[in-house]
């Protein structure tokens, strides 16, 4: 596979010990706001941080997880995760002043049209709601110009909405849990909230499962709407060095999520090697 260009870096990192603000859970998903003003003075919507975790017989752990929000003044930025697997497990059971290493921000954000009047469509799918919940938290567009699709496979996994909610945005909800009022799966709303405008004055960011992406980014080409995509990949590493993380792309040059995306523009991709 052919290696792409060693470059410098998205943006400028830091590596640092961080004390927890607060770190509490509902709904099966928690929030970790980190002490961190060097971070919170950079992070991008569609950054990622990397927390670190070290056992007490010298080994070490570190997973990444995209910026849920961040707050400049207080000098904190937040994540949103679930606890499932071992390491976010873990996580859920830190308390409140507790250390934390992390690094931080890292990798490409979104980049938007800074044109206040062009419609931004968000679809996320699960977990992939939390850099667009912080994309969503930066907008200062009005509420009829910004449209958040929020997709899960029910109501209960749901991610965000409380938070969507309270913002001044259109909140779709697309689950397959009939026991909501609107049933419909991402695509079909996606599909009329394009109907709903011009697709020349649309852009769509979207974040959550490859196939989900995948299929959000065959919509965007028919209707020529301009996409970004924030990719699924492993990253051990998260700083460009593993190629771990590599993602097929439309010209042939490997690129890693962690270093050339994770945000990438959805022509980039080549979809079907990639999934």
């Amino acid at each position: 596979m052919t290696q792409p260009e060693r470059r410098s870096g998205p943006a400028q990192r830091h590596h640092l010990e961080t004390r927890v603000l607060s770190n509490s859970g509902e709904r099966g998903h928690h929030t970790l706001w980190l002490d961190a003003p060097a971070i919170a003075a950079t992070a991008l919507p569609g950054q990622f941080l990397v927390l670190h975790r070290f056992e007490p017989d010298g080994s070490a752990y570190r997973r990444p997880f995209s910026i849920f929000d961040s707050d400049i003044s207080r000098g904190s930025v937040a994540i949103r995760y679930a606890p499932r697997g071992p390491f976010t497990t873990a996580l859920s059971t830190v308390e409140q002043g507790a250390l934390l290493t992390v690094t931080g921000p890292l990798g490409r954000a979104f980049q938007m049209p800074p044109d206040a009047t062009t419609r931004l469509i968000l679809v996320a799918g699960g977990a992939g709601a939390a850099p667009l919940h912080f994309l969503a938290a930066r907008s200062d567009r009005a509420a009829d110009r910004i449209v958040v699709i929020n997709a899960a496979r029910s109501l209960e996994a749901l991610v965000a909405m409380e938070e969507f909610g309270s913002m001044p945005v259109t909140l779709r909800s697309a689950t397959d849990d009939l026991s909501q009022n609107d049933p419909a799966p991402w695509r079909r709303v996606l599909e009329e909230v394009l109907d709903e405008g011009s697709p020349a004055s649309a852009r769509i960011a979207a974040c959550g499962p490859n196939r989900m992406l995948a299929a959000v980014a065959e919509v965007a080409a028919r209707r020529a709407v301009p996409c970004q995509v924030s990719v699924s990949a492993p990253m051990p590493c998260g700083i460009g060095y593993c190629n771990a993380c590599s993602v097929a792309s439309s010209s042939g040059v490997a690129l890693r999520a962690c270093w050339d995306g994770p945000v990438m523009d959805a022509k980039q991709v080549d979809w079907p090697r990639l999934l």
